[in-house]
């Protein structure tokens, strides 16, 4: 009985387990793995959409004008996937959707075969999409996924039974359920126990925010995945004022638990429509995608409620604020940067003005330059100590 109740919740656990979209292309982004993701997914759809063409020039292949239409629209849907593959990395719901297609034009591919058999082996085909999202999405899909492919696999297996050799046909069936459903589970075992990994490497031990590095490859992965919802991207630099002091006057102790107090206004301010981060010993950084370009509201938030704190601190606020809209994917990591740098000339400005206080830059895209993606930051850096 114990067992059983274990698999009960392992599959309770499984079932509500989040999608991996957001981790994985941000995994992908930072090691410059997201053009070759996209090879990969393209070729593989058009292989896809090839192999249903021969079996369709084939004497062998489906023969009514309906299912000879069908066959070929299915061909026609793979291959339009595999050309969206080839143009973008595209957003979780626009993945969903190519995936969906990519499982209809299979299903439409095997449902139109004369031979019964052809449609039995191209089940295996399910695989495919099985694993994309095994790696990208949620186990709703991936339920979806397996039972369109059962349902397919079973249908045309019994539809041949009597024509072809039944030994050859349960054989064949079987094969379609161990790779449908062996292959996409235990990859995306493997991707779920990675993402607890990567999501607990790429948090600040103190404030439980996330690090620089982390921070950088979040921010590029959120362009990546929402920007069609939006039309700027907001950096938003915080550095506490005289910290030292309070270091100074009542110890390294109180300083953790006023950069863990302020760690946790900042989130709340946010309210979770903004990536918040500790980039150095009292640099905090947020980024948001907005609007309008002289929004100040989120950064009038952040400065209150660090300045409410019991702890009687303050931080100086920069803002640099730029369009999103003709930006290409490759210069996502150069655009960061240069905001990075606004930012915090923005908020150097706000301390030397004496603290506490807001300043806001709208950038122009011809003031962003194209460097690469060495400019990305390497890490947490020092805490930069000021006068104050």
């Amino acid at each position: 009985m114990p067992r059983q109740l274990s698999v009960v919740a392992g599959l309770r656990h499984w079932w509500r387990q989040a999608d991996h979209y957001d981790w994985f292309a941000d995994y992908l982004s930072a090691r410059g793995l997201v053009g070759l993701a996209r090879v990969i997914t393209a070729v593989t759809a058009a292989g896809l959409a090839l192999v249903a063409a021969t079996v369709m020039l084939s004497p062998g292949g489906p023969t009514g004008t309906l299912d000879v239409t069908l066959g070929w629209a299915a061909v026609a849907l793979a291959f339009g996937c595999a050309i969206v593959r080839w143009s973008i990395w595209p957003s979780k719901r626009q993945s969903v959707v190519l995936i969906l297609a990519l499982n209809l034009a299979i299903a439409l591919f095997c449902q139109v075969q004369t031979d019964q058999l052809i449609g039995v082996v191209g089940a295996t085909a399910f695989a495919t999409t099985g694993i994309s999202i095994a790696c990208l999405h949620s186990a709703k899909y991936m339920l979806y996924n397996v039972v369109v492919a059962t349902y397919i696999g079973v249908l045309q297996a019994v539809r041949a039974m009597g024509e072809t050799d039944g030994h050859l046909i349960l054989a064949a069936l079987g094969l379609v359920l161990i790779i449908n459903i062996s292959v996409p589970f235990s990859v995306q075992s493997l991707v779920h126990a990675l993402g607890g990994d990567v999501v607990q490497s790429d948090r600040d031990p103190l404030t439980g925010l996330l690090h620089r590095r982390a921070l950088f490859r979040q921010i590029n992965a959120l362009l990546l995945s929402h920007r069609e919802h939006a039309d700027f991207l907001a950096v938003t630099m915080i550095d506490l004022d005289k910290f030292k002091v309070l270091n100074d006057t009542y110890g390294h102790s109180a300083g953790d638990d006023a950069l863990v107090a302020v760690g946790e206004a900042l989130l709340t301010a946010a309210n979770g429509r903004a990536l918040v981060g500790r980039v150095g010993g009292e640099e905090f950084m947020v980024a948001e995608l907005c609007e309008t370009a002289h929004d100040t509201g989120l950064s009038e938030r952040l400065r209150a409620a660090i300045a409410a704190l019991p702890q009687h601190i303050t931080g100086s606020v920069g803002t640099a604020v730029a369009s999103i809209n003709d930006v290409p994917t490759d210069d996502f990591q150069d655009l960061v940067v240069t905001l990075f740098r606004r930012s915090d000339r923005a908020m150097y400005e706000a301390k030397r003005a004496g603290g506490n206080q807001i300043r806001h830059t709208v950038i122009d895209l011809p003031a962003i330059p194209v460097s690469g993606a060495d400019n990305l930051p390497a890490g947490n850096r020092p805490a930069r100590r000021t006068s104050d």
